[in-house]
């Protein structure tokens, strides 16, 4: 159940969840998994820029759009929505485990005297 994932562009991993008891870290892991949703959306109407490339298609000598560029575009989107899926998946948990967390610490603030 390894996802290959690119963490580097913001030093931070989503591979797994270190630490799911510090409340910072998930914080950081939730808005690192919305960022990547958002990329990764945002990704599919681009892939289908690449299609305007094709200038010949504009004269009506290029046949590359039916054959190629569409097919190529639609497999794209499919390969960049899935890794979308499966954040906007764990986000609820996520922000369940971030509640849990928060009126654990809530609780424990309120019961020490300090």
């Amino acid at each position: 159940e390894k996802i290959p994932e690119l963490g580097g562009f913001t030093n931070f991993h989503k591979d797994h969840v270190k630490d799911p008891f510090d409340i910072d870290y998930v914080r950081r892991f939730i808005l690192e998994a919305r960022y990547g949703v958002i990329i990764h959306l945002w990704s599919v109407p681009f892939g289908f820029l690449v299609v305007l490339f094709d200038f010949k298609m504009y004269f009506g000598q290029g046949n590359i759009f039916w054959t190629i560029a569409i097919p190529l575009a639609l497999v794209n989107a499919i390969l960049i929505v899935a890794p979308a899926f499966v954040l906007k998946y764990n986000l609820p948990k996520l922000d369940k485990l971030l509640r849990h967390n928060t009126r654990l610490r809530d609780s424990a603030n309120k019961k020490s005297p300090n």
